[in-house]
């Protein structure tokens, strides 16, 4: 028997809600899944680019300068692609500080996970 894992909310570093993660699944506050979470917490978007990491705080983060990583093999899909996201949000967590050099993915650079739908159509638009 599985243990079902409860839902975490993810945040930006301003609090607001950015992000659902369905271990090891991750879906935008608009239920699209746009990416999945190692275990050993790196986030990683749908093409397997290393994305950052889910910090204690319940955010995305990734460094300036990023290292080469071993990518681990992706999960299988989700049986379903999009989820309901619950109409009300926990408050979110104090934010820990943090140097200059790591970056809050959810709030400076979002479109770094996006959903299937946008890779679909990315040979359309180069």
């Amino acid at each position: 028997m599985t243990r079902r894992v409860p839902p975490v909310h993810l945040y930006t570093t301003r609090g607001e809600f950015a992000a659902l993660l369905i271990f090891p699944y991750l879906f935008s506050r608009d239920g699209d899944w746009i990416g999945w979470v190692s275990d050993e917490r790196d986030v990683f978007n749908l093409e397997g680019g290393y994305v950052g990491w889910v910090s204690h705080d319940r955010r995305i983060l990734r460094r300036a300068t990023v290292q080469p990583r071993i990518i681990p093999p992706p999960p299988s899909k989700p049986e379903e692609p999009r989820v309901r996201v619950p109409a009300t949000t926990p408050l979110p967590p104090l934010m820990a500080e943090y140097s200059h050099d790591v970056i809050d993915v959810l709030e400076d650079m979002p479109e770094l996970l996006h959903s299937g739908d946008r890779s679909e159509l990315q040979s359309d638009m180069d």
